[in-house]
């Protein structure tokens, strides 16, 4: 979990099914040599110790500080460019992780390169649009919340797959076959929660919920047959809501 007021991630065991704090890890500074905070991270996959970071300074726009690995704590020495690069991340097949820049216009989409002394990034454009935008690898794609969908199945060399008609908050690749979850809230309308096909590109299924905090995001599920999110009302002083609830898809 990143400690963004002390510029530090700490370990934290679920094993036990309730969470247990582990070893504080101190931050290697940004690209800029200023302190930074810890934004997306991803486990490298085939370990519990190697962790990517994409790292931010407060109060900087933008604040993308560079994406680093650490090894229980140590840096590898290769890091990527600052101010512009993967403010988003998401993880992908051994060896490779991906990257989207949601802070300004330039909108670029990352095949990042995980190799022993580091990480090198390659920018391509055109594939994924939008300010806040997050992004997820499932099955040899990447999901944004913006609606596009990119095909990494040749990871150096990202292509456009198609899009959904809508965008959301979350988006949930299932593991049922070509299902993905997408959560969107609109203060105009109620939250929604549709069940798209990643095939077609169309919705399957949607159901709107009758919540008292309006505003959702962090779409996440263990088994995709119990689903969690983050309610709120928007406001800097509102509390969060966690929401918890079976899937409505499931047959």
């Amino acid at each position: 979990m990143s400690l963004q007021g002390s510029y530090e991630v700490r370990r934290v065991d679920l094993s036990s099914g309730f969470p247990v704090p582990g070893a504080h890890v101190a931050l290697p500074p940004g690209y800029y040599d200023d302190l930074a905070f810890a934004g997306p991270m991803v486990v490298l996959p085939g370990t519990t110790g190697s962790l990517a970071v994409s790292l931010h300074y407060e109060g900087l726009s933008p604040s993308y500080a560079g994406t680093v690995i650490l090894d229980d704590g140590v840096l590898r020495p290769e890091q990527t460019d600052g101010h512009t690069g993967a403010s988003r991340l998401t993880g992908g097949p051994p060896g490779w992780m991906f990257g989207y820049n949601d802070l300004h216009t330039g909108f670029g989409f990352y095949a990042l390169r995980v190799t022993p002394d580091g990480v090198h990034a390659t920018e391509h454009e055109g594939l994924i649009s939008g300010f806040y935008t997050d992004i997820v690898h499932a099955n040899d794609r990447v999901y944004a919340t913006s609606g596009e969908v990119v095909d990494v199945s040749d990871p150096a060399s990202p292509s456009r797959a198609g899009s959904f008609a809508f965008a959301g908050e979350s988006v949930l690749p299932l593991d049922a076959p070509s299902r993905l979850l997408m959560l969107s809230s609109d203060y105009s309308e109620p939250p929604t929660l549709r069940l798209l096909d990643t095939e077609t590109f169309a919705q399957v299924d949607a159901i709107e919920f009758d919540l008292e905090h309006p505003e959702v995001s962090r779409l996440v599920s263990t088994n995709g047959s119990t689903l969690a999110f983050i309610a709120r009302d928007g406001f800097f002083d509102d509390p969060s809501q966690i929401v918890v609830m079976p899937n409505p898809f499931n047959d």
